[in-house]
């Protein structure tokens, strides 16, 4: 019988990567909300549209746009973040922030492309918006580094990752067609993405998270630590090489008396005399 061990809780890392992104989602979400509901301008047009209304700024503006801008958009835009916080930042502890991007990316090219597809095959008109294709290549991420990490779904329910992950992206998927082309899309980038990865060999689930490329300063203090851990090393040899040279000196003066003795000799017994 499967037994759940109850861990203490600790709260997800907040990389810079991760952070830099919630922060321009939220100031996006700011700026369209006082946009639509203070200067009423229409901010429909910001969204990715492959029809007659398509500008290449949309590429871009997309991914930072909620829709509506108001209590629903917001509620969406928080669940979005909080999957972002809580699966985010153990990849980029893994990979890095530049890898990390490049995920995220991978996963907007991804939906990006199938919404292109969906529009020339049967979904005339349609546009897309939000980050959704990128947080479901990190959730794909993570269900393939840590599959069976075990969590209490929704507090209570006892799942493994893999199935926790899977209910995220069914949950976001169900709200509409664009949703779902943007999860399966944002997949589709990420399982490219993370397969060029691994087929690079870089790190996978069989390394620690804190397996990863240290920043300048972090280099810098593991520098000092061997520095200081090579000069005690050598401070103990130098001891127990001195140690052996007084046995060898205590053992002549026994046999031959202290005047057998050098004055370099009687240097190192004073010297060894004081620090021994």
């Amino acid at each position: 019988m499967q037994r759940w061990e109850i861990q203490e809780p600790q709260a997800p890392p907040l990389t810079e990567g991760v952070f830099r992104l919630l922060v321009l989602f939220s100031l996006a979400f700011g700026i369209e909300w006082i946009a639509a509901a203070g200067f009423q301008r229409p901010i429909d047009s910001l969204a990715l549209s492959f029809g007659p209304d398509f500008q290449p700024t949309q590429i871009l503006t997309h991914i930072f746009l909620v829709i509506p801008p108001g209590f629903f958009g917001g509620l969406s835009l928080f669940f979005l973040c909080l999957m972002l916080w809580g699966f985010g930042g153990d990849i980029e502890r893994l990979w890095g922030p530049r890898h990390f991007l490049n995920l995220f990316l991978a996963g907007m090219a991804g939906s990006i492309l199938l919404g292109l597809i969906a529009h020339l095959s049967a979904f005339p008109g349609l546009s897309l918006h939000g980050p959704t294709g990128g947080i479901s290549a990190v959730l794909l991420a993570y269900a393939v580094l840590w599959p069976d990490r075990k969590a209490l779904f929704f507090f209570v329910i006892p799942m493994r990752m893999r199935w926790v992950i899977l209910v995220f992206a069914v949950l976001i998927a169900v709200s509409s067609m664009v949703a779902l082309l943007q999860v399966l899309g944002g997949a589709l980038g990420g399982a490219l993405f993370i397969y060029y990865y691994l087929r690079k060999g870089n790190r996978t689930y069989g390394q620690s998270v804190e397996d990863r490329t240290m920043t300048l300063s972090e280099r810098w203090e593991e520098f000092k630590k061997k520095r200081r851990l090579n000069k005690k090393k050598a401070e103990i040899e130098r001891r127990i090489e001195m140690k052996e040279e007084v046995d060898r000196l205590l053992e002549k003066i026994s046999k031959s008396g202290m005047k057998s003795l050098s004055s370099k000799e009687k240097a190192l017994l004073d010297r060894a005399s004081r620090e021994l």
